[in-house]
C-alpha cells in the first residue's frame, strides 16, 4: 500500500512539474533583477539580508554544510543501512525510508484529544508554568489543532501584537508526528510567552529565525522522558525515530541551502541544468536514500516539494543550525535535565535582544560553526542510537504497533 501511495503521490507531482519548474524559472529571474538593481551581485546578498544575519555569512554557511558533510551524512548512511537491515530489505525504496521497525512505527496511545491532554500533564511535570501557560492557551481559544473543511494546511506559531499573547495553529492527524509537531509549536509559543512577561518592546520579542528554531526544536527533545504517557512501551521506539529523523533533516537541508545558493548565483541556467544540479547536489548529501525508481525524481524534481524555496530563499539551513544548538540541550539532557532546562529557559528569556551568536554564548550553548561541536555530538548521537536499538529488539515482545512484515 504505501509503494501505491508513494507512487501516486509522484504521480501527481508529475502532471504539476513543467508548472511549477515555470514559475520557478520566473521567481528566479524576478529576484535576481531585483538583486541587480539594489547593487548586489546576486540574489544571494539580498537573501541573506532579508534574513537580517548577523555576525556570519556565506563563508561559514559552506564550512557548516562541510562539516554536515563529513560527520553528519556518514552516521545518517549506517543509521539508514540499519533500517534497512531491521526490515529485512535487500534495498530500500524511497517509500520504505518513513517505516522504521519491522513491528511498525511508534503509536500514540489515544486520539488528538488524548494526545492533547498527556501533552498538558507532561508539560506540568516539566515546569509548573509551563503546564499552566498550555491550559490558558486552551482556555482562552488560543490554540487551534483540529483539521477541519476550509481550514488552511500546514503548522506554525505566532505573536499577536494587540492580544499580547502567542497563537498556535496545527492540523493535527493522530500520529506520532503529531507530539513532535505540538511540541515544536508550542516551544516557539513558550519563549514568545516567556520574554513578553518582562519585555516591552515588541520588535525584541523575537530574535532571527535561525535562534527561533532553537526554541522549537529543543522542547521536541526535553519531553523525551515522558514519553511513556501518550506511546507507553513505544517511547523508545518514538525517541529512536525521532533521533533518526534530526539526522537526516541536516543533510537535505544542507542539500537545498547548497542548491540554493548554486541557482541564484547563476540565474541563467536552464530548467534542466538546474535539474542536474540537484541530482548532483542530492546524491552529495543523501548517498543513502532510498532508491528512486521513479520517474519523477529521477528527472531531479523531489526539490520542488520544498515550500521554502518559493517563499523564504536561504531560509531552510537554519533549521539544520537550530538543530545542532538543539542536539546540544539534547546530550546535556541525557545527563542533567535541569541544567538542560535552565540552558533552555536563558536562551528564551533572551529572545531578541541579541544576535544569534551572542545568544549561543550567553545561554551557554557552543556555536554550531565549531567542528568539535560535531565531533562530540555525532558520537553520543551513534552510542545512543545503538543502545537503545538494543533495547527496542530486547523488548520487541512488549511493542503496541501492528507488525509490518509477518
Amino acid at each position: 500500500m504505501r509503494k501505491q501511495a508513494g507512487e501516486k503521490k509522484y504521480e501527481l507531482l508529475s502532471h504539476l512539474e513543467n508548472k511549477i519548474d515555470r514559475i520557478f524559472d520566473e521567481l528566479i529571474k524576478v529576484r535576481n533583477s531585483i538583486a541587480i538593481k539594489l547593487g548586489h551581485d546576486s540574489f544571494v546578498e539580498l537573501g541573506y539580508a532579508r534574513l537580517s544575519r548577523v555576525g556570519y555569512g556565506q563563508s561559514k554557511v559552506e564550512e557548516f554544510r562541510e562539516l554536515i558533510l563529513k560527520y553528519i551524512v556518514p552516521i545518517s548512511e549506517k543509521t539508514r543501512d540499519k533500517q534497512r537491515i531491521r526490515l529485512g530489505l535487500d534495498k530500500l525504496a524511497f517509500y520504505d525510508e518513513d517505516i522504521r521497525f519491522s513491528t511498525g512505527n511508534p503509536s500514540p496511545g489515544g486520539d488528538v484529544k488524548f494526545m492533547v491532554s498527556k501533552f498538558e500533564e507532561i508539560l506540568n511535570e516539566i515546569s509548573l508554568e509551563a503546564g499552566e501557560f498550555f491550559n490558558s492557551l486552551s482556555v482562552n481559544h488560543l490554540i487551534d489543532l483540529l483539521p477541519k473543511e476550509g481550514k488552511a494546511r500546514g503548522a506554525y506559531a505566532t505573536y499577536l501584537c494587540n492580544e499580547k499573547t502567542p497563537y498556535i495553529f496545527a492540523n493535527m492527524n493522530g500520529t506520532r508526528k503529531d507530539i513532535k509537531l505540538l511540541s515544536h509549536e508550542f516551544g516557539h509559543a513558550w519563549q514568545m510567552y516567556l520574554y513578553n512577561q518582562h519585555n516591552n518592546i515588541p520588535e525584541y520579542i523575537l530574535p532571527t529565525k535561525e535562534a527561533c528554531e532553537i526554541h522549537s526544536i529543543s522542547m521536541e527533545f526535553l519531553v523525551w522522558p515522558y514519553l511513556e504517557k501518550i506511546f507507553g512501551v513505544d517511547a523508545d521506539k518514538y525517541r529512536h525515530a525521532h533521533l533518526e529523523d534530526a539526522l537526516y533533516s541536516m543533510p537535505y537541508r544542507a542539500a537545498i541551502d547548497e542548491f540554493q545558493h548554486f541557482i541564484y548565483k547563476n540565474p541563467s541556467l536552464s530548467i534542466s541544468e538546474r535539474k542536474e544540479q540537484w541530482i548532483e547536489i542530492e546524491y552529495k548529501y543523501m548517498p543513502y536514500k532510498g532508491e528512486y525508481n521513479h520517474a519523477y525524481l529521477m528527472r531531479g524534481s523531489y526539490w520542488q516539494q520544498q515550500t521554502h524555496m518559493f517563499t523564504t530563499p536561504f531560509y531552510y539551513i537554519d533549521y539544520a543550525l537550530a538543530q545542532m544548538c538543539a542536539l546540544q540541550i539534547w546530550s546535556n539532557a541525557q545527563t542533567n535535565e535541569s541544567m538542560a532546562w535552565e540552558a533552555y529557559m536563558k536562551l528564551c528569556n533572551l529572545g531578541g535582544s541579541k544576535s544569534f551568536l551572542q545568544l549561543l554564548d550567553q545561554s551557554g550553548i557552543n556555536s554550531p560553526f565549531i567542528e568539535q561541536g560535531f565531533t562530540l555530538i555525532t558520537d553520543k548521537i551513534e552510542k545512543w542510537l545503538d543502545l537503545n536499538e538494543n533495547k527496542i529488539n530486547n523488548d520487541s515482545h512488549l511493542t503496541s504497533s501492528r507488525p509490518l512484515f509477518q
